[in-house]
Parts: structure tokens; sequence; C-alpha cells
């Protein structure tokens, strides 16, 4: 996805409809879907609540549910190796950030990478090694510091300039690309 078509997207719902589901789904997923070039799956897994019965939600869940998994040969109803990477979207306006750490802890027992991303601040855990951040906003503002205007009006991001080479979006796809090269050689 060029960089110019994420910014637009990432704007519309900042300014419009800032639920995460839309971060989610309208813009994670196919970035994703794109940059992985059909190797894997990526499946919305945000609904599947523990009171669901005959699937196998504790390889990649446990008390939290992650919203996006990377996964070879998703099937709801099989019990799967790991996945190959848990995704937890945040919406650019989240607070919660004690509860998002919550959840990494318990995902990067579930799979090798856990990625945290709210759109503009991409983090990168990789089971023992140190965390890869990536920001497409100039102010580098973690999600947690992130302010949240009172009105749409004043919701503006300050994105990267993608005309420098070796910018974070480039190195963001590069260092996703890898993790799905790495693994699809397995």
């Amino acid at each position: 996805m060029e960089f110019k078509i994420y910014q637009n997207l990432v704007e519309k719902y900042y300014k419009n409809d800032c639920r995460e589901l839309n971060f989610q789904n309208r813009i994670l997923i196919p970035f994703l879907e794109l940059l992985i070039d059909g190797k894997y799956d990526v499946v919305d897994t945000s609904t599947l609540y523990k009171n669901w019965k005959k699937i196998y939600r504790d390889s990649f869940a446990g008390q939290y549910t992650p919203d996006i998994l990377i996964v070879k040969d998703w099937n709801l109803f099989e019990k799967k190796q790991k996945p190959l990477v848990i995704i937890e979207a945040k919406s650019p306006t989240a607070i919660d950030r004690a509860h998002a750490d919550n959840e990494v802890k318990e995902y990067i027992d579930k799979s090798q990478y856990v990625i945290l991303t709210d759109c503009i601040t991409w983090e990168i855990y990789e089971k023992n090694k140190e965390t890869r951040f990536f920001y497409l906003d100039e102010e580098k503002q973690k999600v947690c510091e992130r302010s949240i205007p009172e009105t749409k009006e004043e919701r503006r991001i300050k994105w990267i300039d993608n005309t420098i080479p070796n910018n974070h979006w480039d190195e963001l796809h590069s260092v996703i690309k890898t993790i799905i090269q790495i693994n699809f050689s397995l």
C-alpha cells in the first residue's frame, strides 16, 4: 500500500470515526494482506471470545483476545500451530496503555512476534529481543502519550516525510516482510 493511500485512510478514520474496528479492518488488514503477498492468512480474531465453543482459541488467546493474526492456513475449527504474528490494534485516541501492555505480555507467550499499533506508531515485539518502534508521526509520540483533541478539526497528524530514503515507513515494510520471509522458508 502506498504511503499516501495509508495516510488518507488513517486521517479519514481519525477525524470521522475513530473506532478501533475501522483501523483494524479497513486499514491494517488490507495493508498487511498486500505486504505479505498471500503467503499467510490475515485474520480478524477480535470477536472470538472465551465463550465460543469448539474452537481452539487457546493457541492464540488467553485472558485477552487479539485483534488480528497472521497465520498459515487459517481454519477456525482446527487446532493450529502458534500464529506467526499477533497484532493488537488501538485507535489513535486510545488512552489505556497499561491494558495494552498486559495484552502484549500475554500474546508474546503465544507467538514469536507481537505488533501493537494505532496506525501511527508501530511497536514490534519479538521474544527475548528489544522492542522496535516505528513512528509515522514526526513528533514520535507513543500510543499512550498522544493527546486526544476535543473536536475532529483539532485532530492533526504530522506525518513523516516519505520522500526521504529509509524513513520509518520503508523500515516498517522491510521488518514485516523479513518476519514473513524467515518464517515462510521454514
